[in-house]
């Protein structure tokens, strides 16, 4: 078969990748197979025992993003497991082996063979009522929208932390935000952000941008569908107020450069932040406190084994950054949450 250069190094690319998972995830258990591009239109990627190939279809190598090369690669890593790791040849191939090393190594087992058609509906009750309150936060009263601000923020933070024991865990990954070779610090504050107040944890990951073949990062997030939903659309919001209000801060300043673009939107980031900070301190008076969700941490200790924390950058304090932080903490959410919003990678589910 006839590969494109292209073809070639995206397939280099997944035999590192292999390489990584099965260091990390598969604890170094399995050999190398034979990684070849397959032509056919139906599957996504498949493996084949006795020739030990592990194949992964052009069609996803030039339809899919790079999370989706790895989800396939990572189905068809279980099924490799199953056979030369457990030894399991009597079942089905999506039998009880192989859906309890799926269990056990957070792995997609819908993730090969012809993709869903759509995305399941993101939607709950409480979701829907912050929904209506983000469309209140939209009115001219500047006291009405931030009581609604403020209430769809308590009704989140309450639901979280009433739910985490009781509800059966269902859990979701997905890319937000851009693929691109290096973040700056406003994006990596905004991620820090999400975690911190949205109930879902932000990873960023290498990947491979599949329009150029070459290596790059994006931002995973992995909740609850519904946080993950409100923390979309929280980035998307925040980058693109920020963009707003920078624009008005040069006008005002008579600036004609973006030098100081950086330095207001992290700013900018840091007071809503401090915002937040404070509306979390209201609410946990009122016993209302989040001790954290171990299933969540649990299936994002299985897509990622070897998370590793970045040091805090240093940057200087201009009055651009100082207006960032002031404009920051008077910002109230707005716009009732999307379910198709831009700049988002295909959703991955487990249950």
């Amino acid at each position: 078969m006839t590969i494109t250069e292209r073809e070639r190094t995206l397939l280099r690319a997944a035999a590192q990748s292999w390489r990584q998972l099965n260091r990390d995830q598969f604890r170094s258990a399995m050999q190398a197979p034979n990684l070849e591009m397959s032509r056919g239109k139906t599957r996504l990627g498949g493996w084949i025992g006795g020739t030990r190939t592990l194949q992964l279809s052009q069609r996803l190598l030039s339809e899919y993003d790079w999370l989706q090369v790895l989800e396939v690669l990572r189905h068809e890593m279980a099924h490799q497991y199953v056979s030369e790791v457990l030894q399991v040849h009597d079942e089905s191939a999506h039998g009880e082996a192989f859906k309890r090393v799926c269990t056990e190594f957070g792995i997609d087992q819908r993730a090969v063979g012809e993709p869903l058609a759509g995305e399941p509906p993101i939607e709950s009750r409480v979701l829907t009522r912050i929904r209506g309150l983000l469309a209140l936060a939209d009115s001219p009263n500047e006291h009405e929208a931030r009581a609604a601000a403020r209430k769809a923020y308590t009704l989140m933070h309450r639901h979280n932390v009433e739910r985490v024991d009781v509800d059966i865990a269902h859990y979701t990954a997905r890319r937000i935000g851009p693929i691109k070779s290096r973040f700056m610090l406003h994006e990596k504050a905004l991620a820090g952000l999400l975690g911190q107040h949205f109930f879902v944890r932000p990873v960023y990951i290498p990947i491979m941008d599949m329009r150029t073949a070459k290596p790059s990062k994006t931002l995973e997030v992995s909740g609850r569908p519904d946080n993950v939903a409100m923390a979309e659309h929280v980035y998307a919001w925040l980058l693109r107020t920020g963009e707003r209000l920078f624009t008005d801060y040069k006008r005002e300043h008579g600036l004609r450069g973006n030098t100081e673009r950086r330095r207001f939107l992290l700013g900018l980031v840091r007071g809503f932040t401090e915002q937040l900070n404070q509306q979390r301190q209201t609410v946990e008076e009122t016993g209302l406190v989040w001790v954290g969700d171990a299933g969540l941490d649990s299936f994002v200790g299985k897509r990622h084994p070897r998370l590793r924390t970045s040091r805090p950058s240093t940057f200087k304090r201009t009055d651009a950054y100082n207006q960032g932080v002031s404009q920051g903490k008077r910002l109230d959410l707005k716009r009732p949450v999307s379910q198709k919003a831009s700049a988002r990678g295909r959703q991955i589910t487990k249950k």
